[in-house]
């Protein structure tokens, strides 16, 4: 994921350690850079589903409702009849209207297979969006979507942690 597409933003210092966080439910685990201490594994309703679900930011609050604050959002359940193409395809009706879609991409990483999707420019500033939906490689459950916002170089290095790390069952 080092290839994301990143114009000018704050140059801030590498994030120097991370914090392996597990959700709730204790389906999901995922490596964040320390300095996004504020987390949040309570499980979401998505389709009349419940999903097990972690959040992790600086600021969880300012990561939901701005496009300058960098986070994370794992979300892993067994939605009958879903595809990953489909939920990158509502996420990009609901992004497609604040940030610019810049195309889907295959994702495979030994584990997981499907595909992700990327925005930039999301809200005007100079944050990208990324969104990776996928299946485990044998086609079984969980469905499992990542969502990490980038806004300065040090964050593209937390996506790829992120994505290196990333284990839902």
């Amino acid at each position: 994921m080092s290839e994301v597409p990143m114009t000018a933003g704050a140059e801030l210092p590498a994030y120097d350690t991370y914090v392996t966080v597990i959700d709730d439910t204790g389906r999901i685990s995922v490596d964040v850079p320390t300095a996004w201490a504020d987390v949040d594994g309570t499980p979401v309703s998505i389709g009349g589903s419940t999903v097990a679900d972690i959040r992790a930011s600086s600021d969880l609050a300012a990561f939901a409702s701005t496009w300058t604050t960098p986070g994370v959002i794992v979300s892993a359940g067994d939605v009958p009849g879903v595809t990953p193409e489909q939920i990158l395809d509502d996420e990009r009706t609901t992004l497609g209207s604040t940030c610019t879609f810049q195309g889907r991409e295959p994702y495979t990483d030994g584990l997981y297979v499907g595909s992700f999707d990327t925005y930039t420019a999301c809200g005007g500033t100079t944050a990208v969006y990324v969104v990776i939906a996928a299946r485990p490689a044998d086609g079984s459950d969980p469905i499992v979507e990542v969502q990490v916002q980038v806004n300065a170089a040090r964050d593209v290095q937390a996506l790829d942690r992120i994505v290196a790390s990333f284990v839902a069952i």
